[in-house]
């Protein structure tokens, strides 16, 4: 089983690929046990499916529970969609460097998370530069 991507904004509207097997068209989902149940976005096969994500109102690990039935949701792998706070930058020290330099970068702000579930990187003149999470306020 997969969840592609594992992680998603609390806002929710992302699309999400769940692969696994013995999906049925009528399958319905819920993020957490007590959450609301939902159609799937789309029915691929029956080892695939499309959902859009829900908002969430907190961060973090939340299990998609699966149901072909309407009545017996559980949940079927280990794959938990991680929600996150959207990135808000306040500060980029230094905000001049050299091109071809090494100069560190500090970047300050809300909602850095350090995940194996994300990749984090920045897009920079349409190159990918790689970053390290020193906390949910700053990364280099």
């Amino acid at each position: 089983m997969s969840v592609t991507p594992a992680a998603v904004p609390l806002k929710g509207g992302t699309k999400i690929t769940i692969s696994g097997l013995y999906f049925l068209p009528t399958i319905k989902f819920k993020i957490t046990e007590f959450g609301d149940i939902t159609d799937i976005s789309e029915y691929v096969s029956s080892s695939q499916i499309k959902i859009i994500a829900p908002p969430q109102e907190t961060t973090g690990e939340k299990n998609i529970f699966l149901s072909n039935n309407i009545e017996d949701f559980y949940q079927r792998f280990d794959f938990p969609l991680l929600y996150y706070n959207e990135i808000n930058v306040l500060s980029v020290t230094p905000n001049v460097i050299l091109i071809g330099s090494n100069t560190k970068v500090t970047i300050t702000g809300s909602g850095f998370i350090n995940s194996d579930k994300v990749i984090n990187a920045l897009m920079i003149n349409s190159v990918l530069v790689y970053t390290t999470v020193v906390d949910a306020q700053t990364i280099t």
